[in-house]
């Protein structure tokens, strides 16, 4: 083992100092009450205790080192993530405090494995039903959709459960009939004695929207034409499908 003089040591936190510099540029302060300062010189004392003892530390204590040290990398964070196609998921042990915040990174982390399943493997579009009709009852035109299951553009499954009628309106040329996936708290409850509510669960739907111009975030299932005093399908206009659908 080579012998570190003080000229080696700053070297090496010259380093350390250039890949932070390059890995998280964001990081700006690094004055010694920093905390991640503090995180460097705790790697800097577990390398200094480790080299220092590597012939004669037992075996239990090597573990609880290189556990300590896994640790404070977690927490330093030297490489934060891109942000590219990466999820971060909860990492359980005894002990652990779970929050709010905890179980929501849980169910974050299992629907966005669904939306990229769902994008890479199937793509957007209608897998079956979801079929358009346009008629009048006496009081305007009327848009009915029929029952159906498809993926947006996000990977977001949408069910229409029962057939839907939306009124359409007495002006304009044309309208894109658009469905997205839709949100909505349910089941407020009191947080606690004296507090405000709380909604207790999310449901997952759908919503119908009438738009002048499809955007990329909707799946557009009908193009509609004004006919007179009227609306009527576009039949020249094919909605995006599935590869696979329902037999």
């Amino acid at each position: 083992m080579p012998t570190l003089d003080d000229d080696a040591f700053r070297d090496i936190a010259d380093t350390l100092r250039n890949r932070l510099a390059r890995y998280a540029p964001e990081w700006t302060d690094r004055n010694g009450g920093d905390p991640g300062v503090t995180l460097l010189q705790l790697f800097a004392f577990l390398a200094d205790s480790l080299s220092a003892s590597q012939d004669r530390i037992s075996e239990e204590a090597y573990i609880a080192s290189m556990q300590l040290t896994r640790a404070a990398l977690r927490l330093v964070q030297i490489a934060p993530s891109s942000g590219a196609g990466t999820l971060e998921r909860n990492n359980y042990f005894t002990g652990r405090l779970l929050s709010a915040e905890d179980f929501r990174t849980e169910q974050d982390y299992v629907l966005e494995r669904f939306r990229r399943l769902n994008r890479e493997l199937h793509g957007a579009g209608i897998a079956w039903g979801l079929e358009l009709s346009v008629g009048s009852d006496g009081t305007g035109n009327k848009l009915t959709i029929q029952p159906g299951f498809a993926i947006g553009r996000d990977g977001e499954e949408i069910q229409v459960g029962t057939a839907v009628t939306v009124c359409l309106p007495d002006k304009g040329d044309t309208l894109w009939a658009v469905l997205i996936h839709r949100e909505r708290p349910t089941r407020p409850v009191p947080a606690s004695e004296g507090e405000a509510l709380q909604f207790t669960r999310i449901e997952e739907g759908f919503a119908i929207r009438l738009e002048a111009a499809p955007d990329e975030h909707g799946l557009a299932l009908a193009r509609l034409l004004r006919d007179g005093a009227g609306w009527r399908k576009d039949d020249s206009f094919t909605p995006l499908r599935l590869a696979r659908v329902r037999p």
